[in-house]
């Protein structure tokens, strides 16, 4: 719900006397809040996914794979089908991302990768991939981004008070006697 800001003789439009969740419901809150949002879920995703590329490069069991099946996709989002044998004679098929894929894969061809034995079918990646972590650098880059975008809004857009103006910030908004004031 939007509240109405208060209107002061100082200042007829009343932009000055918004309160912090007044300015968070106008369209510049908005923004901020999407932004801070977006940035947050770019940092988890990154944290996330590097500790899972970390824990996989450390920890990862070497196997043959054989790959089953190579879907390009669009905009290079292509993913490629392996099947392989685990330590413990389960046999797997697992899609892996052309990100963490070193070469072109073809249908037959056999490839050394690396699996995780927690996780065999959702940790799997080929060894000889370089610059796995461009994509982490790039995404806590982006939450940056975001951060610094939703301060510029915030800092462009949020309410200040007049120079005179002795109302507390996020108070009530009635003026605080000078006996009162702190110094």
């Amino acid at each position: 719900m939007y509240h109405r800001p208060r209107r002061t003789a100082g200042d007829p439009s009343g932009a000055s006397s918004l309160r912090f969740w007044d300015w968070i419901f106008t369209l510049p809150g908005n923004i901020a809040v999407v932004l801070v949002l977006a940035g947050a879920g770019f940092l988890v995703m990154s944290v996330d996914d590097f500790i899972h590329v970390r824990r996989l490069r450390g920890q990862g069991i070497e196997v043959t794979a054989l790959v089953h099946g190579v879907d390009h996709g669009s905009r290079g989002q292509g993913t490629v089908l392996v099947g392989f044998t685990t330590r413990k004679g389960e046999q797997i098929t697992a899609r892996i991302g052309f990100h963490r894929w070193s070469g072109e894969p073809s249908y037959g061809q056999t490839k050394t990768l690396i699996y995780d034995p927690d996780d065999p079918q959702g940790g799997v990646m080929d060894p000889k991939v370089r610059f796995e972590h461009v994509g982490h650098v790039l995404g806590c880059l982006a939450a940056i981004l975001s951060f610094m975008g939703s301060v510029v809004v915030w800092r462009r857009t949020r309410p200040r008070r007049a120079a005179g103006d002795r109302r507390r910030p996020g108070g009530s908004g009635d003026a605080v006697s000078p006996e009162h004031q702190i110094t």
